[in-house]
Formats: structure tokens, sequence, C-alpha cells
């Protein structure tokens, strides 16, 4: 059997757009994080490109910051920057 120990599966590029909606907000990561109900960590991971959350956490995301998911994440993995 086995055993899911994380939520987030692997990216390879810094999200500018994720990076650039949280400093227009005033947030660091770690209020983006507690805004969005997940750690600054996840915030850090998805703006450097080491992750890609899962569904449910880009909703939590992009709700804290006003926008939709496929905003920050758009259809197809492409960053608009």
């Amino acid at each position: 059997m086995t055993v899911r120990t994380s939520n987030r599966r692997r990216a390879n590029r810094r999200n500018h757009t994720l990076i650039r909606l949280r400093v227009n907000a005033g947030l660091s990561p770690n209020e983006l994080g507690a805004e969005a109900k997940v750690s600054g960590k996840t915030i850090r991971d998805a703006e450097e490109g080491r992750i890609t959350p899962l569904p449910r956490t880009q909703f939590q995301i992009a709700e804290a910051l006003g926008r939709r998911p496929t905003d920050i994440w758009p259809i197809g993995g492409v960053d608009g920057d």
C-alpha cells in the first residue's frame, strides 16, 4: 500500500504571476499562506517552481488573492511571463 505524504506535484519554473500578485497585495509568503490556509513554505515552493499545488490548494491561494486559479496557473502550465 502506498502512503501519500504530500499533496504537491513537482514543477520546474518560477511562477512570476504568483510572485507579482503576492507582492502587489503587500503580503509576505507567510501572510499569504495564512490567508489561504496553507503554509508559507507551500507559497515559497510554488513561487520558486519547486511544486505545482494540487487544484484544491491552487483554489485556496487564488481565492486569497481575489483571483481564479487559472489566472495564476494557466491550463497547460504556461506562466504568462
